[in-house]
């Protein structure tokens, strides 16, 4: 790394610069004209090295990866988060209205099997008389927010009692959100990988 001058003791000296005929000229640089570049050098490099770091925090997000699609600001991904964690706690309670608050009426989901199911199976298998929840927890969600589109992937890991039958499994998701009238909703719905833990 070239080691910038300091301004004390800094001896003048002699630069040979071209002139617009091509011939050179020399001219004396004092110590003052050194001080005022080698000043400027650092505080343009520490003005860099700000505006880098500012980019990569904006970059990185949270602490799940947090991508946007053209730049976008953070805050649709942060909404987007935030509606993922409705969702979780939602199922978590078994509060069925509060989901089916968060989902399209259009939802399709798709499960490991290759099974397809409708936002009136989704939300119907989480009523209470079907199924506790002791944990649903994600892991490695990154969101990608595409203007009024966003794509969540993760992984998940659930225990559960499903009519009366004790579960625990792991699987990766793929959750599609729209944004429509001021909120984010839940159209799409894929699971892949499904396996006992």
């Amino acid at each position: 790394m070239q080691m910038l001058p300091s301004c004390v003791g800094v001896a003048s000296r002699r630069i040979v610069a071209p002139t617009v005929e091509g011939a050179s000229h020399s001219r004396r640089i004092g110590a003052a004209d050194a001080c005022t570049r080698a000043s400027l050098r650092r505080t343009a490099m520490r003005w860099m090295l700000r505006a880098t770091i500012r980019l990569g925090a904006a970059a990185v997000g949270t602490s799940v990866g947090v991508t946007s699609a053209r730049a976008q600001p953070a805050r649709p991904a942060a909404e987007v988060l935030a509606a993922e964690e409705a969702r979780r706690r939602a199922i978590l309670a078994n509060d069925t209205s509060a989901l089916s608050a968060l989902i399209s009426d259009s939802l399709v989901v798709t499960l490991a099997d290759g099974s397809r199911r409708g936002k009136q199976e989704e939300v119907g298998q989480n009523r209470a008389s079907d199924r506790g929840i002791e944990a649903w927890d994600a892991s490695d969600v990154t969101v990608r927010v595409h203007g009024d589109a966003a794509v969540v992937t993760g992984y998940a890991q659930l225990r559960d009692t499903f009519r009366g039958q004790p579960r625990r499994f792991g699987f990766h998701f793929t959750h599609v959100w729209s944004h429509r009238r001021g909120r984010w909703i839940l159209v799409a719905r894929h699971m892949s990988g499904r396996r006992d833990l």
